[in-house]
């Protein structure tokens, strides 16, 4: 068995900053996220998922496993594609913290 593993990563950060970190909103909303073509059913683990952040700010982290799937119709067709699993972590803004929400500390 032949297994490829390909680690990546990807940052969305704030455009503009006002007022210090602490005060960076990066609530978000997730309306849809897949990794190839949609199949009848699928349903992908952050499709529809709001992160809303009232008086606090930080980072969220998502850690994303991807699968690839082959879907296969009754009349034999196969559509190739990718189904995921999701751990999402939030690490909130301390007092001393030196970076920017999003910031990669990598």
């Amino acid at each position: 068995m032949l297994v490829c593993t390909i680690t990546s990563s990807f940052y969305i950060l704030p455009a503009q900053i006002f007022g210090g970190a602490k005060k960076v909103n990066v609530s978000h909303v997730i309306h849809d996220l897949s990794f190839g073509p949609k199949y009848p059913g699928i349903h992908n683990p952050l499709d529809g998922t709001a992160r809303i952040l009232d008086d606090t700010s930080g980072t969220f982290k998502y850690y994303i496993k991807i699968v690839p799937t082959e879907y296969r119709y009754l009349s034999k067709e196969v559509l190739p594609t990718n189904q995921f699993s999701v751990i999402e972590y939030f690490v909130p803004m301390r007092d001393f913290d030196r970076s920017w929400p999003g910031q990669c500390t990598c």
